[in-house]
């Protein structure tokens, strides 16, 4: 399966053959990837067998899976007055692209799904955000170190990396809200996964 680009994928992106700025990479990185899953309020790579449990629900005809295109759903259990059943496929459809499952009747009690979610390979948009914020990132990180999303320093001769946590601006994308500056150059173009243009805003 194909995820996030990684750091060796992101090395090859820039350029960067040597292993000094391996740490601050890999840190900033994480935080980059952080930040496009905090603004599309979604996380993208496939995973299989996803567990999900929905508690109290009453009569629900519908129900969203956290991690979508739903790509198959294994089982989906509805607990109810301590007895467990499990649904039929004839008894639900899935809308794959939203993410979306269907009952044929309401349901009530708590609900376990167990499912594949995500993409394989991750949209080119997700890819191309990352690695170029990586770009921007790494071009500037000597010129200008307080625009950074890590801050280190060296301490008895090892590096230490810690988050910096003034990541966030008010100013909002082109569909509002708080954007992570690391990201905000790419907000119109990440504003196409942005789960809340999917669904309306939550």
């Amino acid at each position: 399966m194909s995820g996030y680009p990684t750091l060796t994928e992101v090395k090859d992106y820039l350029g960067i053959t040597g292993t000094e700025d391996d740490a601050w990479l890999q840190a900033t990185l994480d935080t980059v990837i952080e930040a496009v899953e905090q603004y599309c309020q979604r996380v993208f790579p496939l995973e299989i067998d996803l567990n999900q449990e929905d508690f109290n629900q009453q009569g629900i005809m519908q129900m969203y899976a956290g991690r979508w295109p739903l790509v198959s759903i294994t089982s989906i259990t509805v607990t109810n007055g301590g007895i467990d059943q499990v649904l039929d496929a004839e008894r639900y459809r899935r809308n794959e692209k939203l993410g979306i499952i269907y009952f044929d009747s309401p349901q009530t009690g708590d609900i376990t799904t167990v499912y594949e979610g995500g993409f394989d390979p991750i949209p080119p948009g997700i890819t191309y955000t990352i690695n170029e914020s990586m770009k921007s990132l790494y071009t500037n990180k000597d010129n200008d170190p307080s625009a950074l999303p890590v801050k280190s320093e060296r301490i008895d001769g090892a590096l230490t990396v810690a988050y910096d946590t003034s990541l966030v601006t008010s100013e909002g994308g082109s569909s509002g809200g708080d954007v992570p500056v690391v990201i905000a150059p790419f907000t119109s173009l990440l504003d196409t996964y942005r789960s809340e243009r999917v669904w309306g805003a939550w």
